[in-house]
């Protein structure tokens, strides 16, 4: 068994700043870390491929290097795999990437000093991580962050044409403020618990962590250790009471809205067809769709 770390790196990430920044601080993580390889991404999903090489090769200690949606690829590519058992591994993310949503719930710095810093102190937890199950599906869909529906759905796949623009955060939010008026709400069915829900949905979020689309606290009661989903969802709310109430979603008090609601659950299912799903911000396809959960199933380095 390999005791070094590989490192899984998206050099495209950030319409390739995250390439650039990797050779900027190259040097200093192998100087300071017991690095074995760095394997690097070429196409969508290859990060799959690239988990299932170094578990063959020994490595049992993997860093994903990029953004959410590197993190995302890599979570599912150790899922994917079935040459080791998960507990066997531990993860790490390097936030090099436009989106890193996730690292706000952990505290993980983008700094490269103190990221370093952390990964000495090796503190870590067994992460919560979900499922989401499309029939239509050739295969399993994880998440270590945050899955949406309705709104959120149509947001991403509506911003994946202008990827190039996403690193800049005011276009990014001019981007979801234009979307509130392109989109229309959707009339589904939401079950969770002993709960059947039939109405017209503005938005419907299943997280393990607090953040998603660039800071907004979208489901502040969640925790990655609970073994519980954290549920969001709203009902008919206005235009003008979303955007009098932006402050809300990122200050964590979202819950206050009228016609918002926050639970908890093991599971969540979406029968009406078709309805877009987004799992940590990458668009999947379209429901029915069940979410379950995987608790404290992901060892994974953190702040402590």
């Amino acid at each position: 068994m390999n005791t070094k770390w590989v490192i899984i790196l998206n050099p495209y990430a950030a319409n390739g700043r995250a390439g650039k920044e990797w050779k900027q601080i190259e040097d200093k993580i192998f100087a300071a870390l017991p690095i074995g390889e760095v394997l690097v991404t070429a196409y969508a999903k290859h990060a799959y491929e690239l988990v299932e090489q170094a578990v063959q090769k020994g490595y049992r200690k993997i860093i994903a290097a990029g953004g959410d949606g590197t993190n995302n690829e890599v979570v599912n590519g150790i899922f994917q795999q079935q040459s080791v058992a998960i507990k066997e591994l531990t993860y790490a993310l390097l936030p090099i990437g436009t989106g890193n949503d996730w690292i706000r719930t952990h505290g993980i710095s983008r700094k490269v000093d103190e990221w370093l810093d952390m990964m000495k102190k090796g503190h870590y937890i067994w992460h919560d991580v979900g499922i989401a199950i499309l029939p239509q599906l050739a295969e399993t869909r994880y998440f270590i962050n945050i899955a949406g529906m309705a709104y959120d759905a149509f947001v991403v796949k509506y911003m994946k044409k202008y990827r190039k623009w996403m690193p800049h955060p005011i276009f990014y939010r001019l981007m979801i403020l234009w979307c509130l008026f392109k989109y229309r709400l959707e009339n589904m069915e939401l079950k969770f618990n002993q709960t059947h829900l039939k109405t017209y949905f503005y938005t419907i979020n299943i997280g393990l962590c607090r953040f998603s689309g660039g800071g907004m606290e979208i489901c502040p009661h969640a925790n990655p250790t609970d073994a519980q989903l954290a549920l969001t969802y709203a009902k008919r709310l206005s235009k003008l009471a979303v955007i009098l109430n932006t402050y809300r979603f990122f200050n964590g008090t979202i819950g206050n809205l009228k016609g918002v609601e926050l639970t908890q659950t093991r599971a969540v299912a979406i029968e009406t067809p078709g309805i877009g799903v987004e799992v940590d911000g990458e668009y999947i396809g379209e429901s029915p769709v069940q979410f379950q959960m995987l608790s404290s199933a992901l060892k994974i380095i953190v702040t402590s």
